[in-house]
């Protein structure tokens, strides 16, 4: 089954950051007709934290890798902690191999307390995807609390997200 699956680094839902990824990976999955799946790092079960190898984790961490290695478009959405993206976030690459993200799709997005945050996504989790030489898009999507009115998202943000769901149809 060809998926958008989406990727929370946070343990929290609900949380703005979720909120963020779902509708992006709702967006982009009826954009590109794909199913959608979305899992924050709670979903990777007790096995995620201390494992030091794919072997180390249980059946249901492992079947969640399986998802975004064999996910056709990946969504990225990540809280900023100390104008990085948190540790067990990058735990969950570090499992992963590089070559299993090559060339694949995806749209990065991060939530933020405020502005002065807004370049962690370019300085931060975009070189972790060169790294793995995966293919975001361009359009990066940075959104504090001021993005959210009575608990919906922005037109703003909207407009940000249609960007680079557009955007991803070209990679």
């Amino acid at each position: 089954m060809k998926k958008v699956v989406g990727i929370v680094g946070n343990f929290n839902q609900p949380s703005r950051t979720y909120q963020l990824a779902e509708e992006i990976v709702n967006k982009t999955a009826h954009s590109s007709g794909l199913n959608a799946q979305l899992y924050n790092l709670s979903a990777l079960g007790p096995s995620f934290p201390n494992a030091q190898s794919l072997k180390d984790l249980d059946d249901q961490a492992q079947a969640i890798i399986e998802d975004i290695i064999n996910a056709e478009i990946l969504v990225i959405s990540v809280p900023t902690w100390n104008a990085s993206y948190p540790g067990m976030f990058k735990h969950l690459f570090d499992l992963i191999s590089p070559e299993a993200m090559q060339a694949k799709p995806m749209i990065l997005a991060a939530t933020g307390g405020s502005e002065r945050h807004a370049l962690m996504l370019e300085y931060q989790v975009r070189p972790l995807f060169n790294y793995f030489k995966a293919c975001p898009v361009t359009t990066s999507i940075y959104a504090t609390s001021t993005d959210w009115n009575e608990n919906r998202l922005s037109s703003e943000l909207n407009l940000r997200i249609d960007q680079a769901v557009s955007e991803i149809r070209c990679a």
